[in-house]
């Protein structure tokens, strides 16, 4: 968090525009691919320069160009200038901390959200900063890394499977829209299963470490800044007119928009069992508690008379006829075991254990 504000620090007094990446760098190198597919062909190009970029480009093709690695300032303004991509788009590509958001300019459409992994040996949730941008008849994307979740597009595309290559660019946004959303759900399982093990296990009365809700909680938390904007984001996709997204292709933005909510719904349900689960450890560990002042409870009251009996046969008087007799000692014992059996069955009597 503290290297967080350090840079945006540094952004402070440049003028509008300027390009300070934001973030945690991720891969050494910034790198570019490029798919350009038609009805009846589709070529993929990995780890290009811009200018082999600017000569495979073909106005009768369409065209999905990835970069991934955005530390590079200089390679993302030249990204910029070669697509004619707004100074102030490209700041908030570079800034990993942007909340996700919309835009529309001239002939493009601008778009920021998130994808989820769950990292399983960190136990814990990974987001990474997408950007995707629509223009005439090609999408950019921006990643902080290599690797994502949109491998089942680039074979769909690359085989020609589906309806991708005879659509227009619009359906492959909404289908990179589709999969980060998609891959929401395996989010959300995730969370869920960790959910209920706490539940049952609570429920058991088993060893929960606080800690672990907390943790849990304040995952929640960040995924909410994460989730809740797209549901306005794609309603703005959805009602705004704009060229670039046709209006056979609006249908299938409704249909991202409605998992989206779907998952929003989910989300609330998950922030509110684990309410319940920290409600219900404050329970146990009372619970626990009051166990324990129980026990403490029936034994300081069975000690009680045998207490009393001790300290009058601890008193230094000489005329104490007990004292002098032969069975004195063992019909002290025998008053002492007599009292503690009758409070045992009193208390049993009573139902108090």
């Amino acid at each position: 968090m503290q290297n967080f504000f350090e840079q945006l620090s540094k952004k402070i007094g440049k003028v509008p525009g300027h390009l300070q990446f934001v973030g945690i760098q991720k891969q050494e190198t910034t790198q570019m691919s490029m798919m350009t597919y038609a009805p009846e062909s589709a070529v993929y190009l990995e780890d290009i320069d811009i200018a082999a970029a600017r000569e495979t480009l073909n106005s009768d093709q369409f065209a999905w160009i990835n970069i991934d690695g955005l530390h590079d300032a200089e390679f993302i303004a030249a990204i910029g200038k070669r697509f004619q991509i707004e100074a102030l788009i490209l700041e908030d590509v570079v800034n990993t901390k942007h909340l996700p958001k919309f835009e529309e300019e001239e002939g493009c459409v601008f778009m920021i959200l998130k994808m989820l992994y769950v990292d399983k040996e960190e136990n814990k949730i990974e987001q990474e900063h997408l950007s995707l941008i629509l223009q005439d008849k090609k999408v950019i994307s921006f990643q902080e890394k290599k690797g994502d979740v949109f491998d089942t597009i680039r074979e769909r595309i690359l085989n020609g499977k589906g309806k991708v290559r005879n659509k227009g660019i619009d359906y492959l946004l909404f289908l990179l829209l589709d999969a980060v959303v998609d891959n929401y759900y395996l989010v959300l399982q995730y969370l869920e299963e960790q959910t209920e093990s706490f539940e049952t296990n609570l429920l058991k009365e088993d060893p929960t470490d606080l800690e672990d809700i907390l943790q849990l909680k304040k995952q929640l938390i960040e995924l909410r800044k994460t989730i809740y904007p797209l549901t306005e984001m794609l309603t703005k996709v959805i009602e705004v007119e704009n060229e670039l997204i046709g209006e056979d292709s609006l249908k299938y933005f409704r249909d991202v928009h409605d998992h989206i909510k779907h998952v929003t719904e989910t989300f609330k349900d998950l922030r509110e069992m684990t309410n319940g689960l920290i409600d219900l450890y404050m329970m146990n560990a009372s619970n626990q508690m009051n166990h324990v002042m129980k026990t403490l409870t029936i034994v300081a009251t069975v000690f009680i008379p045998l207490t009393f009996v001790a300290g009058i046969y601890g008193m230094n008087f000489d005329y104490m006829p007990e004292l002098h007799w032969e069975y004195g000692y063992a019909f002290v014992w025998g008053i002492m075991f007599v009292a503690a059996l009758g409070m045992y069955w009193f208390m049993k009597r009573k139902r108090w254990l």
